[in-house]
């Protein structure tokens, strides 16, 4: 029998119910001595987008310049200032101006596009799959 390869865990962790709290979860240990940073190059953005985007397996998802990658590292942290705003006495509204600016704009970019394809399924794409997720 030939050895069948063991299935790879996932690099990156998902399943916190929306894909902003998966992304904000890609800076473990937050706050606390030994935090660890899993975006740090611009390849594990990557293969964070790749892993947890909605695009089909395959999808070739180009690596963004570094310059993306740290947009994308305080999209994150504008995410968790958001969140920790909304926890408190404040809400929502307490999430600082700077933040609150960042959010909308990544908000507003083009978000992946669904395409019906001939056997019924749907796939998603975008011309820039990073900026898209």
């Amino acid at each position: 029998m030939p050895d069948t390869p063991a299935p790879t865990a996932p690099r990156f962790r998902s399943g916190a119910g929306r894909i902003c709290l998966d992304f904000m979860r890609t800076l473990r240990l937050r706050g606390m001595d030994g935090a660890t940073e899993e975006l740090d190059t611009p390849e594990a953005l990557t293969a964070w987008v790749a892993q947890l985007g909605p695009y089909p397996d395959g999808t070739a998802v180009p690596a963004p310049d570094p310059d993306v990658l740290r947009e994308a590292q305080a999209v994150r942290e504008a995410v968790y200032a958001l969140l920790t705003a909304a926890r408190s006495p404040a809400g929502p509204a307490g999430c600082p101006s700077g933040e609150r600016e960042l959010l909308n704009r990544a908000a507003a970019a083009a978000p992946p596009v669904p395409v019906l394809a001939v056997d019924g399924t749907v796939a998603w794409t975008a011309a820039d799959p990073v900026g898209a997720v």
